[in-house]
């Protein structure tokens, strides 16, 4: 009677788990929860169940229920790959919990250790750690098979202007850019360093590609007129000012009055004249 029972409740779980499966493909999320829940009650110790309920807490947007799935599928199976994965996925994107992220990508790269994803997503725990060395060792010895990795570069480039290291920044970014010329973000965090650093003119050419990917960004717009303001270029900058104030540029008007970037032009009739129609 005893074996007959547990034959009926895995044969449960195995058409509980099946039905989960296909109504989770079918995007039907909330009756493949369900299924999953019989599962899981048939087969407290089916790891697949686990893990294929919390992919869909996660897809439901229900982030902390979905790694609760995923750790006690590591637990029921520590040599599983993907419920690592994916709660480190889910710790990092949706909670902000690095540390945690970082721990889980560590153990999906010990079980498979040529893992692109892991070793990427490894990468940016670290960056957003503060362990700007490690991060950038991660991105380096995946760029050593995959060079033409435009998230390799640019992330590469965010390590190092984290960490203060601006010229070997704005060299990553510019790799990034020549694998993909029209890319917004690329051009702006180039332009951002090279105003940083002093270098106006250059900056000015890096917010006008930025600009030319996407003309609808008031702070890319208002930055672009600081630097045209600090090159002398008063009818450039005014331009820009105005642009950026028609896109809502987050910034207040004291804070744009007092902006010493801005100086030369305050005495322009031009300058006056827009801060007065923004009020």
């Amino acid at each position: 009677m005893h074996i007959d029972l547990l034959e009926s409740l895995t044969e449960q779980n195995r058409n509980w788990s099946e039905t989960g499966k296909h109504l989770l493909e079918t995007g039907e999320y909330h009756e493949a929860l369900a299924y999953y829940d019989r599962a899981i009650i048939a087969e407290p110790q089916d790891h697949q169940a686990w893990y294929e309920r919390g992919v869909v807490l996660e897809t439901l947007g229900l982030a902390k229920e979905a790694i609760a799935s995923y750790e006690k599928a590591t637990q029921i199976q520590p040599q599983s790959y993907w419920p690592w994965y994916a709660w480190g996925y889910v710790a990092f994107k949706e909670l902000g919990d690095n540390e945690q992220a970082l721990q889980c990508f560590e153990q999906s790269l010990a079980l498979r250790p040529d893992d692109y994803w892991s070793a990427y997503r490894r990468g940016e725990a670290l960056r957003c750690l503060g362990h700007y060395g490690a991060a950038i060792a991660s991105y380096d010895a995946l760029l050593e098979t995959r060079s033409p990795d435009y998230w390799l570069w640019y992330r590469r480039g965010d390590a190092l202007r984290d960490w203060g290291k601006f010229k070997e920044a704005l060299s990553s970014y510019s790799h990034a850019i020549a694998l993909k010329p029209q890319d917004f973000w690329a051009w702006y965090r180039k332009a951002d360093l090279l105003q940083r650093l002093g270098r106006w003119q250059a900056a000015i050419k890096s917010y006008e590609q930025a600009l030319a990917a996407d003309d609808e960004d008031g702070l890319v717009w208002y930055e672009y007129a600081c630097c045209c303001a600090l090159c002398g270029d008063s009818d450039k900058a005014i331009l820009g000012l105005r642009e950026a104030l028609s896109l809502q540029y987050p910034g207040d008007r004291e804070a744009i009055l007092s902006d010493r970037r801005l100086a030369r032009l305050q005495d322009h009739p031009q300058f006056q004249l827009t801060m007065t129609n923004d009020q």
